[in-house]
């Protein structure tokens, strides 16, 4: 019988990027998070519940901020969850440019949900009046409003670039992907994970809107690297298989391209933070934070069920996907 070759990808990470996962609560994020939005409608069907026991939000919110205010936990929960469930409902088809806004809108909980709101509309306005009742000022619940509706538009032009007629190019697949990995909001939800806000200026300026821009960018390598069969499963297009297609590579030399790719992204990080710090030094708790989430989302990549540890290829070999981290540090709380 021929023998299967197995090829590790590894992504690495200094020592300063990498953090214990923040502890298990005493009550537990994953099932209260599914109990309430089992009562919202979100989780309706067989087929719901088995995306949400295979995402496993809760570990998601562990591992990307591990110094969070534990009893936020849940809430970031439920916030993924409704999240990757309304993904996995419009990828491949969108939304209308009225849906997009009235979900950003909602998550913004400046007034009442909407007539007719439906679950996800509504479970979003009662995330945002939660992060209201945390105490989250109505500058940042904008910015989550905002960059929530950017992300629905966005699924619109992933879902076109799917539908195209003849091979997608690396860079329109990279274009659509960044745009919705959603890692700018994840991001921004640093603040309400640690209680503590960036100053409005400083949220402002144009380092952190490009560190937003790297998150989407280290995002799109990582998860199709760590998701490629399963998107082949799914009939998706996937980065490493637009690669290997573009460039005339097979699967595997295709993943470690873009695993180059990602290192090379991350090495302009510190000019980022250097300049930022400059111009507020109070702003390195939320720098550090971005290096624990950045290295954290790769980490929870390894252990969630929705990704396989080993994946078996089309072209029949297995890659397993490594993170690589020195010695992990325990956050501040």
């Amino acid at each position: 019988m021929p023998t299967t070759t197995l090829t590790d990808i590894v992504f690495s990470y200094p020592p300063a990027y990498a953090a214990h996962p923040a502890p298990q609560p005493p009550k537990d994020p994953f099932q209260a998070a599914r109990r309430r939005l089992r009562s919202r409608g979100v989780l309706a069907t067989p087929r719901h519940e088995k995306t949400y026991e295979a995402l496993r939000a809760d570990l998601w919110v562990r591992f990307c901020y591990p110094g969070i205010l534990l009893e936020r936990i849940q809430v970031l929960t439920e916030f993924l969850a409704v999240w990757a469930l309304h993904d996995d409902a419009v990828e491949g088809v969108g939304v209308t440019p009225g849906e997009a806004a009235r979900h950003g809108d909602a998550v913004m909980a400046e007034g009442p949900p909407s007539t007719g709101a439906d679950p996800f509309e509504r479970s979003w306005w009662e995330l945002g009046r939660r992060f209201a009742e945390a105490g989250m000022s109505g500058a940042w619940r904008q910015r989550v409003g905002s960059l929530l509706t950017t992300w629905y538009h966005a699924t619109v032009v992933e879902a076109a670039l799917t539908r195209k007629a003849y091979p997608i190019s690396g860079a329109e697949w990279i274009d659509a992907r960044k745009g919705t990995t959603g890692m700018a909001l994840w991001v921004t939800l640093i603040e309400y994970a640690y209680g503590r806000e960036l100053a409005p200026e400083t949220a402002a300026r144009p380092e952190v809107a490009a560190i937003h821009d790297l998150a989407d960018e280290l995002e799109t390598y990582h998860n199709d690297v760590f998701g490629v069969a399963k998107d082949a499963r799914e009939g998706l297009p996937n980065l490493v298989t637009v690669t290997a297609h573009e460039n005339s590579r097979s699967l595997v030399q295709a993943a470690r391209a873009i695993a180059s790719e990602y290192d090379a992204a991350l090495l302009r990080l510190p000019g980022l933070e250097a300049s930022l710090r400059a111009a507020d030094p109070d702003c390195a708790w939320w720098l550090q934070a971005v290096r624990y989430e950045f290295c954290g989302v790769a980490r929870a990549h390894e252990v969630v069920p929705r990704y396989e540890p080993v994946q078996r290829l089309a072209d029949g070999t297995e890659l397993r996907v490594r993170v690589d981290v020195g010695a992990a540090a325990q956050p501040e709380r």
